[in-house]
């Protein structure tokens, strides 16, 4: 244990310093098994925690008022503890950089997101379900792997947008929720897996894609466009 702790201290590198910040909310109505110390830290390297103590942004044992909807309540607790827990955090004095894990529905992981922001640097990690550890692969790339589609027709302010990463997205699953055909966009893998997202190059092919696509958006049908999303995507 003391060589191990001794090799660890070694490839350490100065300011490669991290906040650890694990998000979690129930899936199905389940507490999903969460991430150990030690998996973190081999998650990270060549960073290493800033604190033994992360940043936990648990949402598994709320108690939801009854009468409240549970997501809108979820969503008021997740702007909270962001706001208090990081932004507001005094470790951002000696470190302003962020690794993120996460287990939750996607709704929720989508809004944490959005209340983070992007001016924070920071990384983010999958549960890879076939080797059982957030550890991102590193012999492939696997960019080129996302295709894009754009809508046949143009009318109205108000589109749908599919993210079929993890799965397929049928159009009986959209159809009931409108009155009528909507301009569809969609971004898929070429083949739909929930193990699809191996390696980080993904994210970045995925981000340059999504922001692209909603720039097509705005051009086609203006800045107060209604975009109808529809994600089967991993968590990051």
């Amino acid at each position: 244990e003391h060589e191990k702790r001794i090799f660890t201290v070694t490839e350490i590198k100065s300011g490669w310093n991290t906040n650890i910040c694990l998000f979690r909310g129930l899936i199905g109505g389940q507490r999903p098994s969460f991430i150990t110390n030690e998996q973190v830290r081999d998650a990270i390297k060549p960073r290493y925690p800033i604190s033994d103590h992360p940043i936990d942004i648990d949402l598994t044992t709320i108690s939801v008022p009854e009468g409240v909807d549970s997501f809108y309540f979820s969503k008021k607790l997740v702007t909270d503890k962001v706001s208090t827990l990081i932004k507001n955090n005094p470790s951002l004095n000696t470190c302003n950089h962020f690794s993120i894990f996460g287990l939750a529905p996607i709704p929720l992981l989508i809004y944490f997101g959005f209340q983070f922001g992007d001016t924070l640097p920071c990384d983010i990690y999958q549960f890879h379900r076939e080797t059982s550890s957030w550890n991102w692969a590193t012999a492939e790339t696997f960019i080129g792997s996302l295709t894009e589609k754009k809508p046949t027709f143009r009318v109205g302010h108000e589109v749908v947008l599919k993210l079929a990463i993890s799965g397929e997205i049928p159009a009986e699953m959209i159809a009931p929720h409108f009155s009528k055909k909507l301009p569809e966009y969609e971004i898929s893998a070429k083949v739909p897996s929930l193990t699809w997202l191996r390696n980080p190059n993904q994210i970045s092919e995925f981000r340059n894609l999504f922001l692209a696509t909603l720039a097509h958006i705005r051009g086609a049908f203006g800045m107060k466009c209604r975009v109808n999303l529809f994600p089967a995507i991993p968590a990051p």
